[in-house]
């Protein structure tokens, strides 16, 4: 598929092959746009058991501007299964006409851009002039137009932020801006509210305003910076805080640089903190795990000169603030050690929850869960999950241990129950015996008997009994994609309402979005009726007790309770 003039990224030159075999696939020789447009669409969410990985970026324009991915792809489809096709599948395919244009524009684009290879935003570029391609649009209700002007805006976003990676490489390798993961909705951060207050107001002060976080592994003190962070970008702050940007340093980014240690620990922090000058917003630098960039792992660079730079940072206030994270023995290491460094900051001390508190950062995840996999979480089961955590995983702290148990649990009844079944597979092989022993008995008996009737009669019974249990699971599982996939459209409905992230020049969209709301929330009711229906069919041919445990509608706490079993041996 490639071409001599023209040089692909690897994600463009694996979009080109994935086109070609979906030719292939559809019998067809020559490759079309529509090929490339289904290639570069990827699987659509809750259709794939890859969900969590990355979506495309045609994908998220598609769903930026509000158009119907299912109907975008079926119309995609519709259009490849009308191509001239073969009886066979070809060797080997070639690029159509039309194709060729799409990749001329895509070319067209690349040197505007004056970019060395042709990328996959240079491809979405050429696709949205493709006539079949437009018309998929037009029949989702996405307009070419509309997602052209996002498609721009977001390359014109990138270029800036590329223009930026260019020229303060360090801030890309060494820094994350954890103000942008807080407006991406990470987790929400439950039970911490007294730390974050505490830590706002150490910030909040006019002299010694840095603040040092100790406490053990796993107890949460990331998420009390995540706290602080969501609380800057809803405005929840003092005012002299709101619009601060709140930089992640990468210590072990940093410390990976191993022969060049004295450049790699001060060359990307002065960087840093160069192209953050010309914001107006105060910066502050968030260091996880301070013991561990003081650290001297190689001998190349010492620990007091790196002490020394940070101090000298602190006192000549060319970082507003500074905050940091160590565990309590780290930190009576660092308090012997470089005492006038640990006068520049404020300890605030953050204690490992206790059962109840870590069933309250459960609870508040809990909504996170039953959105992600399609199922409810009773109270019970995080009750059970927090106090198996505590005395089964002792060596890990709360609540670390039992947000662990959780994801643990939860992928492993999602995945049981989208399985294929075990009784399924139990009735096959039994299936497969009768038949042998059929076939055996024929073959050494001349004449029919009785033995062999009952066997015959007891195999008609098991074949109906498997496609009755086939037909009652696979309504099940349809069902349950349903849900998944409106539930995860509710989420989407509601966030755009929480935000108000609506296009003010549309009348009536704010009622429009509610009666959307509405109608999403009946259809998930009426599916989780028919899914109890189907559970209950399903459940009819179940023997093994613990087998119908991973198809309830509902986790509870014997679905723990039989994991950590598993899990602990």
């Amino acid at each position: 598929m490639a071409n001599a003039t023209w040089r692909f990224s690897d994600s463009a030159e694996k979009a080109m092959q994935d086109a070609a075999t979906i030719a292939q696939k559809y019998h067809h020789t020559l490759v079309w746009p529509v090929h490339l447009a289904l290639a570069l669409l990827g699987p659509l969410p809750g259709n794939s058991p890859f969900d969590s990985l990355p979506q495309s970026h045609f994908l998220k324009l598609i769903a930026l501007a509000h158009g119907d991915l299912q109907i975008f792809q079926n119309a995609l489809i519709q259009t490849i299964v009308g191509l001239p096709s073969n009886k066979l599948p070809p060797k080997h395919v070639i690029r159509s006409g039309d194709l060729e244009r799409v990749l001329s524009q895509a070319n067209s684009c690349r040197i505007t851009q004056n970019e060395t290879l042709v990328a996959i935003e240079h491809l979405i570029s050429g696709i949205l002039r493709d006539g079949d391609v437009q018309a998929a649009l037009q029949v989702a209700y996405t307009p070419r137009s509309k997602i052209n002007s996002i498609h721009i805006a977001i390359d014109e976003s990138e270029n800036r932020i590329s223009k930026l990676s260019k020229s303060n490489v360090a801030v890309v390798a060494f820094v994350t801006d954890t103000s942008l993961a807080a407006k991406r909705m990470v987790d929400p951060v439950i039970g911490r509210d007294e730390e974050i207050r505490r830590l706002i107001t150490v910030l909040s002060r006019r002299k010694n305003n840095n603040a040092i976080l100790v406490g053990e592994s796993g107890i949460g003190k990331t998420s009390i910076i995540n706290g602080l962070v969501q609380c800057i970008v809803k405005g929840d702050v003092p005012t002299h805080l709101m619009g601060c940007k709140m930089l992640f340093l990468n210590g072990c980014a940093l410390l990976a640089g191993a022969d060049f240690q004295d450049e790699s620990f001060e060359k990307p922090i002065r960087e840093v903190l160069n192209a953050t000058h010309d914001h107006e917003a105060m910066t502050s630098i968030f260091l996880d795990d301070l013991h561990l960039l003081l650290g001297n792992p190689n001998g190349v660079s010492s620990e007091d000169d790196r002490v020394h730079f940070l101090r000298s940072l602190i006192f000549k206030k060319e970082l507003h603030h500074c905050i940091a994270t160590t565990t309590p023995t780290d930190y009576q290491t660092l308090t012997e050690k470089s005492p006038a460094f640990l006068s520049k900051f404020v300890m605030i001390p953050v204690e490992q929850p206790n059962i109840r508190e870590t069933l309250s950062i459960l609870r508040g995840l809990k909504h996170r869960y039953e959105t992600s996999h399609g199922f409810a979480i009773a109270d019970s089961a995080l009750f059970e999950t927090a106090a198996l955590a505590a005395e089964y995983f002792p060596s890990q702290s709360l609540p670390r241990s039992a947000i662990e148990l959780v994801n643990k649990t939860t992928a492993i009844i999602a995945t049981t129950r989208d399985s294929g079944l075990e009784e399924l597979k139990r009735m096959e092989k039994e299936k497969s015996q009768l038949v042998t022993k059929i076939t055996y008995l024929e073959l050494r008996m001349n004449n029919p008997c009785s033995y062999i009737e009952k066997a015959r009669t007891e195999l008609s019974g098991l074949e109906k009994m498997i496609k009755s249990l086939s037909e009652s699971h696979d309504i099940l599982l349809s069902i349950r994609r349903d849900l998944h996939q409106q539930t995860a459209r509710l989420e989407e409905f509601r966030s755009i309402h929480a935000k108000g992230e609506l296009e003010g020049n549309v009348p009536g969209a704010a009622d429009t979005l509610h009666d959307l709301i509405l109608e999403t929330q009946a259809h998930i009711d009426k599916a989780k009726l028919r899914e109890e229906e189907a559970v209950s069919d399903v459940s009819k041919h179940m023997k093994d007790p613990s087998t119908k445990l991973f198809f309830a509608n509902r986790v509870g706490p014997a679905q723990v309770r039989q994991i950590v079993r598993e899990l602990t041996g």
